[in-house]
């Protein structure tokens, strides 16, 4: 039997003018998106207890500012933590984007240089 769940997120203070991409990190469900507005990524992670009851976690949030974003952020999983990359819109011939480790830390930049995209990158 199919078990429906009848519950639902949002957050009202945060938009995006690209689509959310969510990723498992350390069994920590979370959403990256780049704001509307100033165009920088943000990852956040996503809480949940016993009883069903879910929510954005915002004491967690981290906005990458510095590298606005062309678009969508791809995230994905990278050694043992999360990848998340986008095209900057005021340098169309970079791809960009951070490591982070199982806490959701910085750990490291990606940088592909001479490389770029209008759209939403892929990770895998």
């Amino acid at each position: 039997m199919a078990e429906i769940f009848d519950y639902f997120i949002r957050a009202d203070d945060d938009f995006s003018d690209a689509g959310p991409s969510l990723l498992l990190v350390n069994d920590t469900p979370c959403i990256a998106w780049t704001g509307i507005g100033n165009q920088f990524p943000n990852v956040m992670p996503i809480g949940s207890d016993a009883d069903g009851r879910v929510w954005f976690d915002r004491d967690n949030k981290i906005t990458l500012e510095g590298n606005r974003s062309s678009g969508g952020v791809a995230f994905g999983q990278a050694s043992g933590g999360a990848a998340l990359m986008w095209s900057l819109d005021h340098n169309p011939a970079s791809l960009v984007g951070n490591l982070f480790n199982e806490s959701l830390e910085v750990t490291g930049d990606i940088v592909a240089l001479g490389q770029s995209s209008q759209y939403t990158p892929a990770l895998c």
